[in-house]
């Protein structure tokens, strides 16, 4: 039974990756690189759903539960601090862990440090890694989650969807609104 959620930030709860890969792609143009798949996937796992309110009934249900839940990032607070002004949803998510202010986190994903850390934080701590879940959408992701002993939830891109099925994650879905929280020994939908 899972008594702690970990939320994925950049991808997963806020669609800014394909930003990013713009940016990546114009900047490596620049300097005579090419930006390709496979590096793309090295570096993230980018998606565009639009899943906001599964995921909105998700987190409220959760909240309802007293389930604790955090958000983990990889970025700064900086950053998210002016994206999460359209999304004020996500303040039902008490605590965040950005991984890139965390002087203590020397290794970001596929590393498990942010969840490691993101997990020892909660204030009521989990019995074990093996009883948080942790909802991503990278393949990096993916592997630091299952590293750090915990379960996993992946929401990946269709072209990363083989990649994540190979990693052998609790679920692999095609989006959040196939998730059933009763296999995860959570409540269920009203």
């Amino acid at each position: 039974m899972v008594s702690h959620v970990i939320f994925d930030l950049d991808g997963l709860l806020l669609d800014t990756e394909t930003i990013y890969e713009a940016v990546l792609e114009k900047l490596m143009k620049k300097h005579g690189k090419k930006f390709t798949k496979e590096l793309a996937g090295n570096i993230k796992g980018q998606k565009e759903r639009n899943a906001i309110e599964y995921l909105l009934k998700e987190v409220r249900l959760l909240s309802k539960e007293c389930i604790p839940m955090a958000l983990c990032s990889g970025s700064r607070d900086k950053t998210y601090t002016p994206r999460k002004e359209n999304h004020k949803w996500l303040d039902l998510i008490p605590m965040r862990l950005f991984a890139g202010d965390e002087p203590d986190i020397k290794e970001g994903k596929p590393k498990p440090d942010c969840f490691l850390a993101t997990m020892n934080r909660f204030p009521n701590k989990p019995q074990n890694a093996s009883k948080v879940l942790v909802f991503e959408d990278s393949v990096n992701g993916g592997k630091a989650a299952l590293a750090a002993g915990m379960k996993c939830v992946m929401v990946p891109d269709d072209k990363y969807r083989e990649e994540a099925k190979k990693l052998k994650v609790d679920k692999v879905l095609n989006s959040l609104d196939e998730f059933k929280p009763e296999e995860f020994g959570l409540p269920a939908y009203d």
